[in-house]
């Protein structure tokens, strides 16, 4: 009996294999745990750009843009036409209201307007005097491809004559100017010119201007034609050696101020304060680049009193086609226009000259141009943000 109980102990009933084991925790929890930091982590990223920072985005641009597209002023001059691209859109407005103290031509124009293939022909001259560390200039906004001739004299030497690029460029170059000439004054131990430091007295045909020396800008410079005649002559005269060693080295100076174009003494002339006459030797012909202001300067440096002074400008301006304006507002002190969403519609002003335009040459105009707000646009943004913000709360 003990036998066989043995015997079927030693030999049992089933069979057994082996196979490889293999290490569930390792081949399955690194890969769990893989997932679900890749869920935490996307979801993070989701809170902070769609929580945070989209309702940010969503609050800062109507802010910004209505503070960008408010309002702006526009400086003009007789015969001056323009285009008004700056702080003007016809998404955030829907519409532009135009104010100026003198009657001006406004047009609606359904894209950006074409220029006339014929040039406008336009002349004028300006006799002026001008006392010693003062300046007197003009500005004009000329398009690209105009064309314009200054012709100029002065009685006594030491007057000279700039021909500068953009507002920025002329308060920064005209503070140098007088700051070097205050400088040459200082080496020759001689009295220091009227015009303080910091604050440079300047006469804009007929009106002084404080200008502020700590603004600055980006210049370019710009190639120009001169005729032959407009080398540095010097005639003898009653001014003395001193006054053209000031202007020499002042010219010097400003030579290093990129906003200037050119820069040249004025060859005295005897009878250029005469009614009857034209200034002959003094030249400049330059052809614009670029759009924009330019600024003619002309200053003198006798200090004996009084320099008279002429000035003849000849321009060929280059003017926009407006004759396909979709609306027109002529002759007037203020106008409005309305604006189509997200249009490429375009805004030209112009400032006819009239009978007396010599006269007025003397004034400054400043056009306000006032955005009308499109104001479903801002409800808009306003409205869907609690919404936005909900909408990524559950994430």
């Amino acid at each position: 009996m003990l036998n066989i109980v043995s015997k079927y102990r030693a030999k049992p009933s089933h069979s057994y294999h082996e196979v490889e084991t293999f290490d569930i925790t390792a081949s399955v929890e690194p890969n769990r745990s893989i997932l679900c930091s890749n869920s935490s982590s996307t979801k993070l990223v989701y809170l902070c750009l769609c929580g945070m920072f989209l309702p940010l985005i969503w609050i800062a641009l109507p802010v910004y843009s209505k503070h960008i597209y408010s309002g702006s002023s526009v400086t003009l001059q007789i015969s001056d036409m323009l285009l008004l691209d700056a702080n003007v859109s016809t998404t955030w407005c829907q519409g532009q209201t135009l104010k100026m103290n003198k009657n001006f031509n406004a047009y609606l124009m359904d894209r950006y307007p074409p220029l006339l293939p014929k040039a406008q022909n336009l002349s004028i001259t300006h006799r002026f005097e001008l006392d010693d560390d003062l300046k007197e200039y003009w500005g004009f906004y000329l398009l690209k491809d105009s064309e314009m001739t200054i012709t100029s004299c002065s009685k006594f030497m030491g007057a000279s004559v700039k021909l500068i690029k953009g507002k920025k460029s002329l308060t920064y170059c005209t503070y140098i100017d007088i700051e070097s000439s205050e400088e040459d004054d200082e080496n020759r131990r001689k009295r220091l010119t009227p015009a303080a430091k910091g604050n440079v007295t300047m006469t804009s045909s007929g009106f002084t201007q404080e200008v502020d020396p700590e603004e600055n800008g980006a210049f370019e410079e710009n190639d120009v034609d001169t005729e032959d005649n407009t080398d540095s002559v010097f005639e003898d005269d009653e001014s003395n050696s001193d006054d053209i060693s000031s202007t020499s080295s002042s010219e010097e100076a400003m030579l290093k101020c990129e906003g200037i174009i050119i820069s040249q003494p004025l060859i005295s002339e005897g009878n250029c304060s005469s009614n009857d006459s034209e200034p002959r030797h003094n030249a400049i012909r330059y052809t614009v680049k670029e759009d924009g202001y330019y600024y003619v300067v002309f200053s003198s440096g006798d200090e004996k009193g009084p320099n008279p002074m002429m000035v003849k400008f000849d321009f060929l301006k280059t003017v926009y086609n407006v004759t396909d304006a979709e609306l027109v507002c002529a002759n007037a002190t203020e106008c409005s226009f309305p604006f189509r969403f997200a249009s490429n519609q375009k805004i030209v002003v112009s400032l006819a000259a009239s009978d007396n335009f010599i006269d007025e040459l003397e004034e400054t105009f400043v056009m306000e141009s006032v955005c009308q707000p499109r104001t479903p646009l801002y409800l808009a943004f306003g409205l869907t943000l609690p919404i936005l913000v909900i909408s990524f709360a559950f994430i």
